[in-house]
């Protein structure tokens, strides 16, 4: 299992021309079986991912079960990260 897209992204947010806060991350996007996931690693934290879904699209974050997808981002993530977290119904949850 591997992402099919993999993006860094800056915002910077602040009013009057001052900057306010920096976030500075990645984003990686997986699809396989008709759900997608995505998962989100700030690079000031860069021990720790949070991964969301399963959904049934990019376009379309109707919460499924696709527990073949999951695990296969899980794994993926274990060999980058130390820290896996997914986001639920009660907020996040680590990934043993």
């Amino acid at each position: 299992m591997e992402p099919y897209q993999i993006e860094h992204l800056v915002d910077v947010l602040g009013s009057d021309g001052q900057i306010d806060q920096v976030y500075n991350y990645l984003v990686y996007r997986f699809q396989d079986n008709g759900a997608y996931i995505w998962a989100r690693a700030y690079l000031d934290d860069i021990g720790t991912i949070s991964i969301y879904g399963p959904f049934n699209s990019d376009t379309d974050l109707t919460p499924v079960e696709n527990s073949s997808l999951m695990n296969g981002v899980i794994d993926y993530m274990k060999i980058r990260y130390a820290d896996l977290q997914a986001f639920g119904e009660n907020g996040y949850v680590k990934i043993p």
